[in-house]
């Protein structure tokens, strides 16, 4: 291992005690258990540094912070784990889980929406509370279940979510109106200064493919502070062919960059599957299975010695997306250019007699030219996207064909009898996968 490893190890070791003693003042003996398996000399030889640099003071037997390297005044004491993590906890936490999962839009498969169930956020939780006190801030990225299941929990003082959906982001909001912490951001782009960073904790639940995970990692070393830790949800080892190749390039990409791996908790995870994956999976040939025999995940936790994230965009998808919400059914809609414009709208299938998509993997070679895409997993190419955009907000509206042509009129300044001619079709098209949607719920 190299010199620079070495001592990035050491400094980490320094920053993980401080963060221990962050929480209040503590004995040999109780550090050297939660200092990740460290040699006691070498523990020991840490302290007496740190004492020597007046960091660190000892105090009938403990070490504790020198007032200069105190946190300002805090407004609760630490709260007693135990009282968060009992049986009572949880099942009014569930409860009120499967209220919020009723009322939250269909899981959309543009959006990568493999949601926990609720015995993986209890597993989660469980585990998140093993490394963390309440004083925490804590970050959420992508992961809005275990945002709001924390937020049902109420152990941790300061959450935020991070978010790309903005529907789903207005379902959270109805149910924690005023919360100062949920941002809609693609994490594609740099942070903006209303995120207040950085955090001691971060979770985040990438897309399973490895250029997210590059992605995710960035952003989110960015956001987090020396010494605080990410907890990573990442694909078990023969979730793919690719699999295994991706966690080493996974792995690589964090310890090159400052992010070390410490825990990997095998299957912790547990998902629902979602509707459009359900579908595909009755149309073949495998076996009737419950989604938490086989749908897990693992979870990595990373950590960060020094913060020097990437504030530089990021691409990792094509086109820009708009998203509607018709009851519970989500309709993504892919423009390719940024500047409105009219174009005569046409709708065709992506797979020839078939409106429904056969798979869920982003890696399936005809993906790339869905450009309207519902949470059933119906399937479309279209061009004049602009236009079709106008169509389906006044669809589910329930506006009028009529007045719907003179919204697209006033918006592209097009002639009328142009537009009756040229979009009708796609009028009548728009309304049959709504209608067939519908009939799939």
């Amino acid at each position: 291992m190299s010199a620079e490893y070495h001592n990035r190890m050491f400094h980490s070791a320094e920053h993980r005690i401080m963060r221990l003693l962050d929480e209040g003042s503590k004995n040999f003996e109780k550090l050297l258990t939660n200092t990740w398996g460290i040699y006691p000399d070498r523990l020991l030889s840490i302290m007496e540094g740190l004492e020597s640099d007046e960091l660190v003071k000892k105090v009938n037997g403990c070490w504790e912070l020198t007032q200069r390297n105190k946190p300002s005044p805090i407004s609760k004491k630490i709260k007693d784990r135990s009282l968060y993590l009992s049986d009572e906890c949880f099942l009014e936490a569930n409860n009120k889980m499967d209220k919020f999962k009723k009322e939250m839009p269909e899981p959309h498969p543009h959006n990568f929406d493999w949601r926990f169930s609720n015995e993986g956020l209890q597993s989660i939780v469980r585990y998140i509370l093993t490394y963390h006190s309440d004083n925490d801030n804590v970050c959420i990225i992508a992961a809005p279940s275990i945002f709001v299941y924390l937020n049902f929990i109420d152990y941790f003082n300061k959450i935020i979510l991070i978010e790309r959906s903005h529907k789903m982001i207005e379902k959270i909001n109805d149910i924690f109106p005023g919360h100062w912490g949920i941002k809609q951001h693609d994490l594609q782009y740099p942070m903006d200064n209303t995120i207040p960073k950085p955090f001691s904790c971060i979770i985040a639940d990438p897309p399973w493919y490895q250029d997210y995970y590059e992605l995710f990692l960035s952003r989110a070393k960015d956001l987090v502070k020396p010494g605080g830790l990410i907890h990573l949800a990442l694909f078990p080892p023969f979730a793919k062919k690719s699999a295994l190749r991706e966690r080493t390039a996974i792995f690589s990409f964090a310890q090159n960059n400052g992010i070390d791996l410490i825990e990997l908790k095998s299957g912790l995870l547990r998902y629902d599957t979602p509707q459009f994956e359900g579908k595909i999976l009755k149309a073949g040939k495998s076996p009737s299975v419950k989604s938490e025999m086989w749908r897990r995940g693992d979870l990595a936790t990373f950590y960060v010695s020094n913060q020097t994230g990437r504030d530089i965009i990021i691409q990792v998808e094509e086109g820009f997306w708009s998203e509607f919400i018709s009851g519970k059914k989500t309709i993504k809609l892919r423009h390719k250019e940024k500047i409105m414009s009219y174009e005569s709208p046409k709708i065709k299938n992506v797979i020839d007699g078939d409106p429904y998509f056969p798979s869920v993997s982003r890696k399936h070679p005809l993906r790339g030219k869905i450009d309207l895409w519902t949470s059933g997993n119906q399937a479309y190419k279209v061009e004049g996207s602009y236009v079709i955009q106008v169509m389906l907000k006044g669809i589910i509206d329930n506006k009028s064909m009529d007045k719907i042509f003179i919204d697209i009129k006033e918006e592209f300044d097009i002639d009328l009898e142009r537009i009756k001619k040229e979009c009708v079709h796609s009028y009548d098209k728009l309304n049959e996968i709504l209608k067939r949607e519908i009939k799939y719920e």
